[in-house]
C-alpha cells in the first residue's frame, strides 16, 4: 500500500520474511495484509496447518486434472467459500482463472471487497 503514514488497520508479516529499510521484519499492512491472507488460504494444502487441518483448499492436488468449465466452476465456488469463511473481512466479488496446461499451473485472480469499504481490490496467486 502506498505511503507509510497511513493508518495501519491490519498488519501481517511479509511471507518472504525479509527486513524492511530499518532492519525490522517487513510487514504487509491494510489491503496488502488482506491480500496476503487470501493468498495464504489459497496456497495451503491439507495437513500444513498442524492445529487447524480443516484450513486448506488443496489446489495443488488439482493441478494435473483436466481443465474444464466444471472444474473452474467447482474451484471458484470452493475458493469463494473458503476465503469468506477463513477471512471474515473479505467478500469475494469474482474470480478469474488463467491456465497453462503445458506447464501445469493455474493463475487465480481474486477480486474482493473488504467489509466496511466500497472499493474493489484484487490479488493473483499462481498454483503449480
Amino acid at each position: 500500500m502506498a505511503g507509510t503514514n497511513k493508518l495501519q488497520i491490519w498488519s501481517d508479516l511479509d511471507p518472504a520474511i525479509v527486513a524492511d529499510p530499518e532492519g525490522k521484519l517487513k510487514l504487509n499492512v491494510n489491503v496488502d495484509a488482506v491480500a496476503g491472507s487470501i493468498d495464504n488460504i489459497i496456497r495451503t494444502s491439507p495437513g500444513e496447518r498442524l492445529f487447524l487441518p480443516q484450513f486448506a483448499l488443496g489446489l495443488r492436488n488439482m493441478v494435473f486434472e483436466p481443465i474444464s468449465d466444471a472444474l473452474r466452476s467447482r474451484l471458484a465456488d470452493q475458493i469463494k467459500n473458503e476465503v469468506e469463511i477463513w477471512d471474515p473481512r473479505v467478500n469475494v466479488a469474482g474470480l478469474d482463472f488463467h491456465t497453462d496446461t503445458d506447464n501445469n499451473f493455474v493463475s487465480i485472480t481474486v477480486r474482493f471487497t473488504i467489509v466496511g469499504f466500497s472499493q474493489t481490490f484484487s490479488t493473483t496467486t499462481v498454483v503449480t
